[in-house]
Protein backbone atom coordinates (compact mmCIF):
# COMPACT_ATOMS: atom_id res chain seq x y z
CA UNK A 1 0.00 0.00 0.00
CA UNK A 2 1.04 3.23 -0.85
CA UNK A 3 1.56 5.82 1.89
CA UNK A 4 0.92 9.33 1.88
CA UNK A 5 4.07 10.99 1.46
CA UNK A 6 4.51 8.61 -1.90
CA UNK A 7 1.30 9.67 -2.94
CA UNK A 8 1.70 13.24 -2.80
CA UNK A 9 5.26 12.76 -4.51
CA UNK A 10 3.62 10.96 -7.52
CA UNK A 11 0.60 13.51 -7.43
CA UNK A 12 3.19 16.22 -7.57
CA UNK A 13 4.44 14.32 -10.86
CA UNK A 14 1.32 14.78 -12.65
CA UNK A 15 0.15 18.03 -11.24
CA UNK A 16 3.08 20.71 -10.97
CA UNK A 17 0.94 23.40 -9.74
CA UNK A 18 -0.26 21.61 -6.99
CA UNK A 19 -3.02 18.73 -5.67
CA UNK A 20 -5.88 21.56 -5.75
CA UNK A 21 -5.92 20.77 -9.61
CA UNK A 22 -7.87 17.52 -8.34
CA UNK A 23 -10.75 20.35 -6.52
CA UNK A 24 -11.71 20.74 -10.35
CA UNK A 25 -15.37 20.83 -10.55
CA UNK A 26 -16.51 19.46 -13.92
CA UNK A 27 -20.06 18.18 -15.27
CA UNK A 28 -20.30 15.45 -17.56
CA UNK A 29 -23.59 14.62 -19.27
CA UNK A 30 -24.21 10.72 -19.88
CA UNK A 31 -27.24 10.40 -21.35
CA UNK A 32 -29.61 12.50 -23.41
CA UNK A 33 -33.40 11.05 -24.10
CA UNK A 34 -35.81 13.28 -25.77
CA UNK A 35 -38.76 12.85 -28.13
CA UNK A 36 -39.73 15.49 -31.00
CA UNK A 37 -42.94 16.02 -32.09
CA UNK A 38 -42.33 16.43 -35.84
CA UNK A 39 -45.08 18.46 -36.13
CA UNK A 40 -43.37 21.25 -35.03
CA UNK A 41 -39.66 20.02 -35.35
CA UNK A 42 -36.64 17.98 -35.83
CA UNK A 43 -34.05 17.27 -33.22
CA UNK A 44 -30.91 16.19 -33.40
CA UNK A 45 -28.17 16.10 -29.90
CA UNK A 46 -24.59 15.12 -29.61
CA UNK A 47 -22.86 14.53 -26.41
CA UNK A 48 -19.10 14.38 -26.75
CA UNK A 49 -17.12 13.93 -22.57
CA UNK A 50 -13.86 14.81 -22.10
CA UNK A 51 -13.09 17.47 -25.11
CA UNK A 52 -12.52 20.85 -25.86
CA UNK A 53 -11.12 23.43 -23.69
CA UNK A 54 -12.79 21.76 -20.53
CA UNK A 55 -11.57 18.34 -20.14
CA UNK A 56 -13.80 17.18 -17.86
CA UNK A 57 -16.79 18.53 -19.27
CA UNK A 58 -19.51 17.36 -21.50
CA UNK A 59 -19.60 19.45 -24.86
CA UNK A 60 -23.43 19.54 -26.51
CA UNK A 61 -24.43 20.08 -30.04
CA UNK A 62 -27.35 20.95 -31.02
CA UNK A 63 -29.35 21.04 -34.46
CA UNK A 64 -32.68 21.92 -34.67
CA UNK A 65 -35.18 22.32 -37.79
CA UNK A 66 -38.24 24.47 -36.85
CA UNK A 67 -41.25 23.75 -39.20
CA UNK A 68 -43.80 26.02 -37.48
CA UNK A 69 -43.59 30.09 -36.32
CA UNK A 70 -44.88 29.31 -33.06
CA UNK A 71 -45.49 33.29 -31.38
CA UNK A 72 -47.42 31.85 -28.07
CA UNK A 73 -47.77 29.19 -25.35
CA UNK A 74 -44.87 27.42 -25.32
CA UNK A 75 -44.11 25.50 -21.89
CA UNK A 76 -41.26 24.32 -20.64
CA UNK A 77 -40.84 22.02 -17.28
CA UNK A 78 -37.59 21.57 -15.76
CA UNK A 79 -36.54 19.67 -13.09
CA UNK A 80 -33.93 18.56 -11.58
CA UNK A 81 -33.02 15.77 -9.73
CA UNK A 82 -30.24 14.52 -7.39
CA UNK A 83 -29.60 10.94 -7.10
CA UNK A 84 -30.36 9.29 -3.21
CA UNK A 85 -29.96 5.53 -3.56
CA UNK A 86 -31.16 4.14 -6.79
CA UNK A 87 -33.58 7.01 -7.18
CA UNK A 88 -33.86 10.43 -8.45
CA UNK A 89 -35.09 12.87 -5.74
CA UNK A 90 -36.49 16.45 -6.96
CA UNK A 91 -34.61 19.46 -5.42
CA UNK A 92 -36.11 22.58 -7.97
CA UNK A 93 -39.32 22.20 -10.44
CA UNK A 94 -39.15 25.03 -12.42
CA UNK A 95 -43.17 25.37 -14.65
CA UNK A 96 -42.14 28.37 -17.19
CA UNK A 97 -44.36 30.03 -20.40
CA UNK A 98 -41.32 31.27 -22.34
CA UNK A 99 -43.43 33.80 -24.33
CA UNK A 100 -43.85 35.06 -20.85
CA UNK A 101 -40.33 34.84 -19.31
CA UNK A 102 -38.48 37.42 -18.57
CA UNK A 103 -35.15 36.75 -17.68
CA UNK A 104 -33.80 39.82 -15.94
CA UNK A 105 -36.86 39.76 -13.41
CA UNK A 106 -36.91 35.86 -12.32
CA UNK A 107 -35.96 34.07 -9.64
CA UNK A 108 -35.94 30.62 -11.12
CA UNK A 109 -32.27 29.56 -10.54
CA UNK A 110 -32.47 26.62 -13.06
CA UNK A 111 -34.23 28.37 -15.77
CA UNK A 112 -32.27 31.34 -15.68
CA UNK A 113 -28.97 29.21 -15.67
CA UNK A 114 -30.51 27.28 -19.03
CA UNK A 115 -31.18 30.82 -20.54
CA UNK A 116 -28.03 32.51 -20.15
CA UNK A 117 -26.51 29.80 -21.30
CA UNK A 118 -27.80 28.25 -24.20
CA UNK A 119 -27.71 31.87 -25.69
CA UNK A 120 -23.86 32.05 -25.07
CA UNK A 121 -23.32 29.24 -27.74
CA UNK A 122 -25.98 29.33 -30.77
CA UNK A 123 -28.15 31.13 -32.59
CA UNK A 124 -30.92 29.47 -30.29
CA UNK A 125 -32.75 32.08 -28.68
CA UNK A 126 -34.89 30.89 -25.82
CA UNK A 127 -37.76 33.51 -26.07
CA UNK A 128 -40.56 34.00 -28.34
CA UNK A 129 -41.75 34.54 -30.83
CA UNK A 130 -39.89 31.08 -32.50
CA UNK A 131 -39.59 30.99 -36.21
CA UNK A 132 -39.45 28.35 -38.65
CA UNK A 133 -35.55 27.65 -39.44
CA UNK A 134 -32.39 26.18 -39.07
CA UNK A 135 -31.17 26.49 -35.75
CA UNK A 136 -27.76 25.45 -33.73
CA UNK A 137 -26.15 25.61 -30.36
CA UNK A 138 -22.55 24.26 -30.50
CA UNK A 139 -19.84 23.01 -27.38
CA UNK A 140 -22.94 23.89 -25.16
CA UNK A 141 -21.83 23.41 -21.51
CA UNK A 142 -22.85 24.42 -18.06
CA UNK A 143 -20.53 26.77 -16.15
CA UNK A 144 -18.95 25.74 -13.21
CA UNK A 145 -19.17 29.35 -11.75
CA UNK A 146 -23.07 29.59 -12.37
CA UNK A 147 -24.89 30.01 -8.75
CA UNK A 148 -26.76 26.78 -8.58
CA UNK A 149 -24.21 24.97 -9.62
CA UNK A 150 -21.77 26.32 -7.26
CA UNK A 151 -24.87 25.63 -4.63
CA UNK A 152 -25.44 21.78 -5.79
CA UNK A 153 -23.31 19.09 -3.92
CA UNK A 154 -20.94 16.52 -5.47
CA UNK A 155 -23.31 14.02 -7.04
CA UNK A 156 -25.34 12.57 -9.80
CA UNK A 157 -28.18 14.84 -11.08
CA UNK A 158 -30.81 14.09 -13.66
CA UNK A 159 -32.22 17.05 -15.76
CA UNK A 160 -35.52 16.51 -17.04
CA UNK A 161 -37.25 19.07 -19.75
CA UNK A 162 -40.59 18.94 -21.38
CA UNK A 163 -41.27 21.28 -23.87
CA UNK A 164 -45.02 21.90 -24.97
CA UNK A 165 -47.04 24.08 -27.13
CA UNK A 166 -50.30 24.60 -25.80
CA UNK A 167 -52.75 25.30 -28.79
CA UNK A 168 -55.31 27.80 -27.94
CA UNK A 169 -58.93 26.01 -27.79
CA UNK A 170 -60.51 27.26 -31.21
CA UNK A 171 -64.55 28.11 -31.27
CA UNK A 172 -65.73 26.76 -34.88
CA UNK A 173 -67.26 29.44 -37.03
CA UNK A 174 -70.40 28.52 -38.71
Amino acid sequence: MESQEEFLEESQKDFPNGLQQLDASFITIQEVDFKTNEDYAKIFITLRNGTGHLRGNTMVDIDALIYQNVSDGVLVRMELGSKIGSDYVPMLDSRVDLCGFNSSSTDDLLMDMMVTEMGKHGNMSINCPFYSGNYVVRNFHIDTENMLIKLAPPGQYRVAIDVKHKIKERVPHF
